[in-house]
């Protein structure tokens, strides 16, 4: 295997290319490939929303991503970060802040959750289910009338705990969630995450399941309720190489009738929406540099709706005044669903006393 830090170091032609679409790059003042050369700081590696984009733009295919995960995973090994912190956010931990917050709002799949064996499930995704309730048991109903689907996965695939740099920790809860396939004799996973996808990939080969996105399974309506309106599509950080999911709901967007306009960014070299890496936690301003990158494409780009095929992109950007983002699921089912309601709602859930009661048993050690 290529150790891509030091590929980066010493191959690094510092044309200045990766800045462009980049805060932290821009703010650094060395190149990539010396920085590489010295090593990433903590304070730079969770600073990186590891989105891939200096990588997608970088005229010699080097990656300083990797530069900043493995100082990621440098920093939580020696100490440096303290990434217990951030427990909160650790999906492996029974009461992290989404699997509260699903209990306080009543959020509760247990009717439709994987039991026995289940050759086929629906694997929607942290986000979406946490965030989009509605919409994940709507997508999961047609599913089951569709193809059969005989449960729903509510487990995480387990990147956050490797973007966190825990390394050991996520290879753990992987091989917990593929025996857990096992278990339920699955033999297809229906995904609705390009991030789960695209995690779930490497984890399951050489198991004989087969992965298929969302939008290759169901059956949607043609044409949709909106049709006529203008889309432009937000492609996520993950999908950017290979674009599987960017595809997709494209092709369904023009088979449902909307048409669609490009951003200057788009597919591989699309700007992150501030959620990669999880950065939000740790530097806010970036989230919000690039949110403001974004939104300037999405305007000049003349679109009625910003679609996304991510929960967490749908969320940032549904949360911006005057902005109609949606998520391509909701669009191509005929549904406003309203991903700025869960934060609002968790933003309560952490009020009061009775906030702080429920703030002390998510940060219980």
């Amino acid at each position: 295997m290529v150790d891509r830090v030091k590929e980066l170091a010493d191959k690094c032609i510092e044309c200045g290319m990766c800045r462009g679409c980049c805060p932290l790059l821009t703010e650094m003042a060395e190149s990539p490939g010396k920085a590489a050369a010295r090593g990433a700081t903590a304070h730079e590696a969770f600073s990186c929303a590891l989105c891939g984009c200096c990588e997608a733009v970088c005229p010699v295919g080097l990656s300083p991503k990797e530069m900043f995960a493995a100082g990621r995973r440098s920093a939580v090994t020696t100490g440096e970060f303290a990434v217990d912190e951030y427990r909160y956010l650790f999906p492996d931990r029974k009461d992290n802040l989404m699997n509260v917050y699903r209990e306080f709002a009543g959020v509760d799949y247990d009717a439709i959750a994987v039991k026995g064996e289940a050759e086929r499930c629906f694997f929607p995704g942290c986000t979406l289910m946490t965030y989009a309730p509605e919409l994940t048991r709507e997508v999961f109903s047609r599913l089951k009338d569709g193809c059969g689907c005989g449960g729903m996965f509510t487990d995480c695939c387990g990147r956050p705990l490797a973007d966190l740099g825990m390394t050991q920790r996520a290879d753990d809860a992987a091989g917990k969630l593929v025996a857990k396939f096992r278990e339920h004799k699955v033999r297809e996973l229906i995904v609705a995450c390009s991030g789960c996808y695209y995690a779930l990939r490497p984890l399951i080969a050489g198991t004989g399941i087969v992965l298929r996105t969302a939008y290759e399974v169901l059956d949607l309506p043609t044409p949709a309720a909106e049709a006529g309106k203008i889309c432009t599509v937000h492609d996520s950080c993950p999908d950017r190489f290979e674009g599987i999911f960017g595809r997709q709901v494209r092709e369904l967007l023009a088979k449902s009738g909307f048409p669609t306009v490009e951003m200057a960014h788009g597919r591989e070299s699309t700007i992150c929406c501030g959620s990669g890496g999880m950065i939000s936690n740790f530097r806010p301003d970036y989230t919000d540099e690039l949110i403001k990158r974004r939104l300037s494409e999405v305007r000049a780009s003349g679109a009625d709706i910003l679609v996304s095929y991510c929960a967490s992109c749908t969320a940032k950007f549904a949360a911006v005044e005057g902005l109609r983002a949606d998520h391509a699921l909701s669009l191509l089912l005929g549904r406003r669903d309203d991903f700025t309601a869960a934060k609002k709602r968790m933003a309560a859930m952490l009020e009061g006393p009775r906030g702080a009661e429920l703030w002390a048993r998510i940060m219980a050690n």
